[in-house]
């Protein structure tokens, strides 16, 4: 890993030093603001393909979700999380996904949590929002993939 890269489980995000605060005065200057600009801003890093209905309910979910010192002292936290030395100590079945085209996280570091823990499987998705949404083109292969994972019907059974 260069040194260029912040490490943090499940939001592990390739930031070169100089560009780490940048995400930081964001959220200082317009989280939970009525302004639409600044919530934008991480939800097209984010959610890419998100149709507009989406992006709007996800703006307004980060205006309601957090005050903006809650989500700059979460963000500041989930950058400097570092579980990789931990790794190795799952003993757990291991399913790993990883979005292929993610912005907000490389697919090198999601190949890599699965490669640090024993037996874990990896997955690729196509697609480029960090979160799945109904329409991405990974979500059947995510239900497929989780589904015989768990050991699951290929087709859910009626109730």
């Amino acid at each position: 890993m260069s040194k260029d890269t912040v490490p943090a489980v499940f939001a592990m995000r390739p930031l070169c030093s100089s560009a780490r605060p940048f995400p930081t005065t964001l959220m200082r200057l317009g989280w939970g603001t009525d302004d639409p600009t600044f919530p934008q801003v991480f939800t097209s890093w984010q959610l890419p393909a998100a149709t507009r209905e989406q992006a709007d309910a996800y703006n307004e979910l980060q205006r309601m979700s957090a005050s903006p010192d809650s989500a700059v002292r979460y963000w500041e936290t989930a950058i400097n999380i570092d579980v990789r030395d931990l790794l190795g100590q799952v003993k757990v079945p291991t399913l790993v996904f990883h979005v292929q085209d993610d912005r907000s996280v490389p697919i090198a570091l999601g190949r890599e949590i699965a490669a640090g823990i024993p037996g874990a499987q990896f997955v690729a998705l196509p697609g480029k929002n960090h979160m799945l949404l109904e329409q991405d083109p990974g979500m059947a292969p995510f239900f497929r993939e989780l589904r015989s994972f768990l050991r699951l019907p290929t087709k859910p059974q009626p109730v």
